[in-house]
């Protein structure tokens, strides 16, 4: 049974359940507005400081203000039990959108990706790490915007070496090496490599690793290397499946180097992917007027007989028949949409490179 009222908010129907707590819609009695409400497991509230560490991380969390972030309102306790309040997004997140068996393109998810990266760019420049990045945590809005929810909440289980389901905190499948030990301090870097694993699994349909128990898992993220997500899902470009990889390095310094770097490298991915495709596209059929295959020969138009070059023809080669040995070289002009919102800082791959360069930025370009 749920409760009836929390705070000011009047309770309709439980939403959703996990090990950090249920989750309520609740309507605002003075306003109307609609929310959604976590309420935490009951145990929570008596753990030793437990309650001055949560009020110190919603106060913190409030001040995230960003489009594909879940916005915190207020935070309270009813009964003996702590609740917080965030913005409401109906719909499932992308968790239930994979068991649903839905399919997402790599354009969608580099689209997905960059939004993402925005808003780790926005909690990273705030001090705030998420800790918890995976599908179950991604909504999307009816236009298609993905909002990362319970931001840095994953941090009140961690302090104190606190574990959730009897492991350490965070979700297996998704959780950076350095996570998986208590004794390593978490940087941002970790949201980076969970964010990787997310993007992987969203292509792929399955996570980097998996195994049949939860610390074979950890085990696998700490030593093996994944198969790169192109060899999976053959339809992936190799520059995004390099980019991947990249976020799933072992070490952290060997990651890319930061939200905003990520952010330029899959608009770079992006666009060299749009210019191939668009140069590798068919040149237009070229109409001949038919001609003696005896005496073919071609003269350069507005020139005199007497100054005229003469280009001659393997007679075997027909008037509108290509040499499957000849290349042809065209020059195709370049659709000025290509070029509209370039970074202008984004890393330039020309249509046969592979290799995107993730160097580390300085502190102050984000």
């Amino acid at each position: 049974m749920h409760p009836v009222k929390l705070g000011p908010y009047d309770i309709t129907r439980k939403i959703g359940e996990g090990g950090m707590g249920s989750v309520y819609l609740g309507t605002h009695t003075q306003d109307g507005r609609e929310a959604a409400i976590k309420l935490l497991p009951e145990a929570m509230a008596k753990r030793p400081g437990f309650r001055e560490r949560f009020e110190a991380e919603i106060e913190s969390l409030r001040k995230l203000e960003h489009p594909n972030i879940v916005g915190l309102y207020a935070y309270g306790e009813e009964d003996n039990q702590l609740f917080y309040v965030m913005e409401y997004v109906p719909g499932k997140n992308l968790q239930e959108e994979l068991d649903n068996g839905r399919h997402f393109s790599w354009a969608r998810i580099v689209d997905m990706g960059i939004a993402l990266a925005e808003a780790l760019r926005h909690a990273h420049l705030h001090g705030i790490i998420h800790r918890d990045i995976k599908p179950a945590n991604i909504m999307t809005l009816d236009d298609g915007t993905p909002k990362l929810t319970d931001f840095g909440i994953a941090r009140l289980y961690g302090v104190e070496g606190l574990t959730m389901a009897g492991g350490p905190l965070g979700t297996a499948h998704y959780m950076a090496p350095e996570q998986a030990s208590s004794n390593n301090k978490i940087t941002e870097h970790a949201d980076i490599y969970a964010l990787g694993a997310t993007l992987y699994t969203l292509l792929a349909g399955r996570p980097p690793f998996q195994a049949q128990s939860m610390l074979q898992v950890l085990d696998m993220h700490k030593r093996q290397t994944p198969l790169p997500v192109n060899q999976v899902a053959p339809e992936v470009p190799e520059e995004l499946s390099v980019v991947i990889s990249t976020m799933l390095q072992k070490k952290p310094q060997d990651r890319v180097a930061s939200a905003t770097m990520l952010i330029k490298s899959l608009k770079a991915v992006r666009d060299a992917v749009a210019f191939r495709q668009h140069t590798l596209k068919p040149p237009s059929p070229v109409t001949r007027t038919p001609t003696d295959p005896q005496d073919i020969h071609t003269q350069l138009i507005g020139s005199s007989d007497k100054d005229t070059p003469t280009i001659r023809l393997d007679q075997s080669t027909l008037p509108g028949e290509v040499d499957p040995d000849q290349t042809i070289a065209t020059s195709v002009p370049i659709d000025d949409e290509i070029l509209v919102d370039a970074d202008p800082d984004a890393t330039i791959l020309s249509s046969e490179a592979t290799v995107l360069s993730l160097e580390t930025v300085d502190a102050s370009e984000e």
